[in-house]
């Protein structure tokens, strides 16, 4: 059988690597930057199905956030302390190191703040957090040592439109937004001036052992790749790779409105326990979620519009948000991957083959710790 790639495209890419990573999304990126940055030397390759971005992390709503007081009360009540303070742990280093590694400008940054609001049927909800609060409050100081991390603040003091109707909320104190198409470039950027190569359009579907390493099979332009070590940041797809079953896909339905003239919402804002997020961009609305609704049709890693969720989406920011029609300018999906016990998953798989998966929604604040953790492991780097 004859080949479709010309010799250049064979001279360079059919070479043993000494690394490829699977998956270009912020988590991949920034383990190809960190691994170069620790190890010039390295030939590093890239591979990614997708020919702009990734799934998730030019899909998602541009959030920098650790969690609402809602879910994390929640996930106290499921998972325990121990596992909340970890993953708190991981949400805040990582946006740390988001945000030194690029800096305001080149990721869109904003610190804004958030809110969790509550509609009238969910007021019961609202005074059970109360209650738990000043918990809450001094879990969140251990983290990120600020004082009244999470407090009430009045319905009529929330940047909405006159007319929302949101009954109680929280006033979160640290939440910014970000810019994620901008914010891939220029992490790609970075990772191509350190020297990492990529290869788009390159959906691989399986890793084969071999007397040196591993054998990536894949669609693309080289369909079969060697290298030493492998690392997969494929999140809710690594299953397909590893023949597991520790992550679960899921699917966020996402609608940006047409320009609302004088709309005053400039932060973040989440509702329903989490599943309802939205916020500004410009005087767009973006708004996301909604899996609540139909948890069977959104637990796919199959990219595409649940019409039934978009419309219900619509609903909520004309009746809840807005108080008018709004007019739907763009909608997409993005996929997230999550484990039963919300810890995401860090592991060599077998020698020289390691996965770092499950971020279980909070990419943008867990991918850069985790990229890091995954290039230190790669090289047995002692934890730093």
């Amino acid at each position: 059988m004859l080949s479709y790639r010309n010799g250049w495209q064979a001279l360079h890419y059919s070479r043993t690597w000494d690394v490829v990573i699977v998956g270009a999304g912020i988590t991949g990126l920034h383990a190809a930057v960190f691994l170069k940055q620790s190890h010039p030397h390295l030939q590093l390759l890239v591979l990614d199905q997708h020919f702009w971005g990734a799934s998730a992390t030019t899909q998602n709503a541009g959030f920098l956030c650790l969690g609402s007081p809602g879910e994390l009360l929640n996930d106290l009540r499921h998972h325990g302390e121990h596992v909340v303070l970890k993953n708190l742990s991981l949400r805040w280093r990582g946006a740390k190191r988001l945000l030194k590694g690029l800096g305001a400008k080149k990721s869109g940054y904003k610190q804004t703040g958030g809110f969790e609001g509550f509609t009238a049927y969910q007021l019961n909800h609202y005074e059970d957090i109360l209650k738990n609060v000043a918990q809450l409050n001094i879990i969140m100081k251990r983290i990120t040592g600020m004082e009244d991390f999470y407090s009430p603040t009045e319905p009529k003091k929330l940047p909405l439109p006159a007319n929302h109707q949101f009954n109680a909320a929280f006033y979160i104190k640290f939440e910014g937004q970000l810019n994620p198409a901008l914010l891939w470039e220029n992490l790609k950027l970075k990772a191509l001036n350190l020297g990492v190569v990529f290869q788009n359009g390159a959906r691989v579907n399986a890793v084969e052992a071999t007397s040196i390493g591993y054998q990536l099979h894949n669609n693309g332009p080289t369909p079969s790749i060697k290298t030493k070590k492998v690392l997969l940041a494929t999140n809710a797809e690594t299953d397909s790779l590893t023949g597991g079953s520790a992550i679960l896909p899921g699917r966020g339905q996402i609608i940006l409105t047409k320009p609302i003239s004088g709309f005053p919402l400039k932060s973040n804002f989440h509702a329903e326990d989490g599943y309802l997020y939205f916020r500004n961009v410009g005087e767009r609305l973006l708004l996301g979620g909604g899996r609540h609704w139909d948890f069977e049709g959104e637990n796919t890693a199959t990219i595409a519009t649940n019409e039934r969720i978009i419309q219900r989406l619509k609903a909520y920011a004309e009746d809840f948000i807005v108080g008018a029609p709004v007019e739907i300018d763009h909608q997409w999906s993005g996929i997230m991957g999550f484990t039963t016990d919300k810890q995401p998953i860090i592991k060599e798989h077998q020698p020289g083959w390691f996965v770092v998966a499950g971020l279980n929604g909070m990419g943008m604040a867990m991918g850069a710790e985790l990229g890091r953790m995954a290039a230190d492991r790669l090289y047995e780097k002692k934890k730093s």
